[in-house]
């Protein structure tokens, strides 16, 4: 059986880190009340072809720990594809960039000499009329 694959005009190049802050409450009991606020903001650049998400997160469950983490994730696209994926870039994006941010602070939280914290895989699809007002494309 052959089977064609199409070649994704919209891909994922890299991220950055850009500010983390993280305070753990070593006698904190894990409550099982994790907040999460996501705050982001994009740039399309149709000379460039590129599309720069940033995503900033604070995370908290009371007594146990706060964490900041700032990313920024890049993006590239192919041609004049921005009408034609419409909703793609606001909906995938920040799906595409959240699971390094959940990386990092497991990584960073694992060195601190304390258990790991683990955020939960999240559906990120609701944030994407909030990354769609907040996106300024540049010619």
């Amino acid at each position: 059986m052959s089977s064609s694959i199409n070649k994704s005009v919209f891909r994922f190049v890299g991220f950055n880190i850009i500010e983390s802050y993280i305070k753990r409450y070593p006698s904190g009991k894990n409550r099982g009340e994790l907040q999460v606020e996501m705050d982001l903001s994009a740039i399309v650049n149709r000379t460039e072809n590129t599309f720069v998400l940033n995503m900033a997160g604070e995370f908290k469950d009371e007594g146990v720990f706060e964490a900041r983490i700032s990313a920024v994730g890049h993006f590239q696209f192919e041609g004049e594809i921005l009408e034609e994926l419409g909703n793609y870039f606001y909906v995938n994006s920040p799906a595409l960039l959240f699971p390094h941010i959940r990386a990092y602070l497991a990584a960073m939280t694992s060195l601190s000499g304390m258990s790991s914290i683990l955020i939960p895989a999240m559906n990120l699809s609701g944030l994407s009329e909030d990354l769609k007002k907040n996106t300024q494309i540049v010619d």
